[in-house]
């Protein structure tokens, strides 16, 4: 079996470490991605049709 960690507990811990704030960063990533498309979503959902041509108060002046 190949076996590329480290063999002293000090490191060990250190590695571990290492990577829970790894996961830490992805998961924030994660989650602000997230929000962003709700946020995008939502915009979609509640954006006013555009007006039609010639149904503008402007035109009839």
């Amino acid at each position: 079996m190949f076996d590329d960690l480290p063999p002293d507990l000090d490191r060990l811990h250190t590695l571990r470490v290492w990577h829970a704030l790894w996961l830490e960063r992805i998961d924030r990533k994660i989650a602000a991605v997230q929000r962003r498309q709700a946020e995008e979503e939502r915009g979609r959902r509640v954006r006013p049709d555009p007006p039609r041509p010639g149904s503008s108060s402007w035109d009839r002046r």
